[in-house]
C-alpha cells in the first residue's frame, strides 16, 4: 500500500487545518468499527502539533 501514505498525510493536513479553525470533528458509524480509536490518534497526533484537544462522548 505505498500510494496511501500520501494520501493520509493530505488528509490529515485538512484534518489539521480543521482543527486550527475550531472546527470540530465528528465520526458517526455502527458500535465497534474503531471510531474513539481513531480520534484518539487524530487527536494525539494533532496535539503534538501544539494544538488543545477536547473529547466529549455521548451514550
Amino acid at each position: 500500500m505505498p500510494g496511501r501514505l500520501p494520501v493520509f498525510r493530505e488528509r490529515f493536513i485538512d484534518l489539521a487545518a480543521t482543527a486550527r479553525r475550531g472546527r470540530p470533528l465528528v465520526l458517526i458509524c455502527d458500535s465497534g468499527t474503531g471510531k474513539s480509536h481513531l480520534l484518539i490518534g487524530i487527536g494525539t497526533a494533532i496535539a503534538e502539533t501544539g494544538l488543545s484537544v477536547r473529547v466529549a462522548g455521548s451514550a
